[in-house]
């Protein structure tokens, strides 16, 4: 007899789950880290605006999960490549150089072209874990 998955979902299991508790932990960013920040959120907000334009609206669930016209790829790219990197910013900057690196070294096989732009414009001056 070969092993079997069974695959249930969390509503299958709800009564047997911890209950959630969510917890908003503030991180004070030194000045590097800030202006690292505003800059990823600046070009976060306009790659949402391009979206915008080009989908009429901005619905990231359907953007998921809707048509795969190459502008929408290449739109649903930019703003995760974003979303990422902003999150980066406050767990682990050195893993945006590191992208950055590696992008350069792959030839854009691996990594993230947009850590390479970020670097390339002298905005990866970040040395430090901001916590």
């Amino acid at each position: 007899m070969e092993p079997a998955w069974i695959r249930l979902s969390r509503d299958d299991i709800a009564d047997q789950l911890p209950d959630v508790v969510s917890s908003v932990i503030p991180v004070r960013l030194d000045k590097p880290s800030r202006d690292l920040y505003n800059t990823i959120r600046e070009d976060l907000l306009n790659a949402i605006g391009e979206a915008t334009q080009i989908m009429g609206t901005f619905d990231l669930f359907a953007y998921y999960h809707g048509e795969d016209h190459p502008a929408v790829s290449k739109a649903r790219g930019k703003v995760m490549a974003r979303f990422q990197a902003l999150r980066s910013v406050t767990a682990a900057p050195e893993l945006l150089q590191i992208s950055a690196d590696i992008f350069e070294k792959s030839e854009g096989k691996n990594g993230s072209e947009y850590a390479m732009q970020l670097r390339d414009n002298g905005n990866l001056n970040v040395k430090s874990h901001p916590k």
